[in-house]
């Protein structure tokens, strides 16, 4: 009985000896792996005088790739984020960066990197924050991107873009930022925005996106700005339009089609403190609901077709430090409570029909 003991205890402490090396031998593998991964990204791109340094010797063999600069690790060694922006690094994102199956960040903005945009960014199953934004990027942004179900951060600004936005994009349902701005983007914007119901930032400011702006994004609660700026959608604003959107601090739709009168409900965006409309086709009077917006700071309503009088209400936004409604049709004289706030810097209401005299107090 004593020597089956002893047996099954020899076998019981082989078996864990022989697992404990195996682990080790894979730890020691997939920390051969992400060192392979960044030494061939260091050999994929050139950076500025000013950071050569820092690849070109910080990284090196000689020690650990969890003390290289831009690179952190997780407590088994395997890496976890890498950040190298703002380098003024040129060449390819190198397909071997795929094999950073542990990568939670990754940040590589503010560089040259160009070529097509990469497809395999869906093999990060952890990946949280993604920026490329103002690199040269270009080619389609792939559906297969937003498999990402961890993804809460996506930047792709200033690049160039092109294609329509996936509609996959309404998969990665723990977006909080989805900047798509300043690229060459076409189509309508897809309806599955809307189920991004955790998004906070939705910037897809100066492409070429056509159609009305779903009215679904209108009921995403969480949203604190909105950019469609500098496009060519069209359609009207709905009379909901601020019935959810108590957290919106911006709202920038200048420079597109948009037609239609500005809706009451405007006053329902009660922490909105830049409204910007200006270069649309809006018709109709200024609500006197707007009076309402007391945070507001920056009101841009240049370049449609509102007619009626300047509402007094305006007086009530004593934080605007910037009103401008040039080039419409308003009549009437310019209400004189407005000249009572102390933080107006511009006020711009040329090209108008306004009547009356200024305050000789202003």
């Amino acid at each position: 009985m004593e020597r089956t003991l002893y047996f099954y205890a020899k076998l019981l402490l082989l078996h864990s000896l022989m697992a404990s090396l195996t682990a080790l031998a894979a730890a020691t593998t997939n920390t051969t792996t992400d060192h392979s991964v960044l030494l061939a990204l260091k050999s994929h791109i050139i950076t500025t005088a000013e950071h050569y340094n820092m690849l070109s010797h910080n990284w090196s063999s000689d020690t650990s790739i969890c003390h290289w600069a831009g690179v952190t690790c997780s407590s088994s060694q395997r890496v976890t984020g890498l950040n190298i922006s703002n380098m003024g690094i040129t060449g390819t994102v190198p397909p071997q960066l795929g094999n950073l199956t542990f990568l939670v960040s990754l940040d590589l903005q503010g560089n040259k990197f160009g070529g097509e945009f990469p497809t395999w960014f869906h093999l990060f199953p952890q990946l949280k924050y993604l920026s490329l934004g103002n690199n040269n990027l270009n080619g389609t942004i792939p559906g297969s991107l937003f498999r990402s179900k961890m993804l809460h951060t996506l930047i792709l600004s200033n690049n160039s873009l092109q294609g329509p936005v996936p509609r996959e994009c309404g998969n990665a349902t723990l977006l909080q930022t989805l900047n798509l701005g300043h690229n060459k983007l076409i189509g309508v914007i897809p309806d599955e925005i809307g189920n991004l119901h955790n998004l906070k930032m939705l910037v897809m400011t100066s492409n070429d996106l056509e159609g009305s702006i779903p009215l679904n994004v209108f009921n995403i609660s969480s949203l604190e700005v909105i950019d469609l700026s500098n496009n060519s959608l069209s359609g009207t604003l709905p009379e909901s339009l601020c019935f959810n959107l108590q957290t919106l601090g911006e709202l920038s739709l200048y420079t597109n089609n948009l037609h239609g009168h500005l809706p009451i409900s405007l006053s329902g965006c009660s922490a909105l403190q830049t409204l910007l409309l200006f270069e649309n086709e809006f018709n109709g009077s200024i609500p006197r609901e707007i009076g309402n917006l007391t945070l507001l700071k920056t009101l841009g309503l240049m370049g449609n077709n509102l007619t009626g009088e300047i509402p007094v209400e305006i007086k009530n936004l004593d934080k605007l430090e910037w009103f401008v409604s040039r080039d419409n049709k308003l009549t009437g004289p310019i209400p004189s409570g407005i000249f009572n706030n102390s933080f107006l810097r511009v006020i711009d209401l040329t090209g108008n029909h306004l009547t009356g005299n200024l305050p000789s107090t202003i």
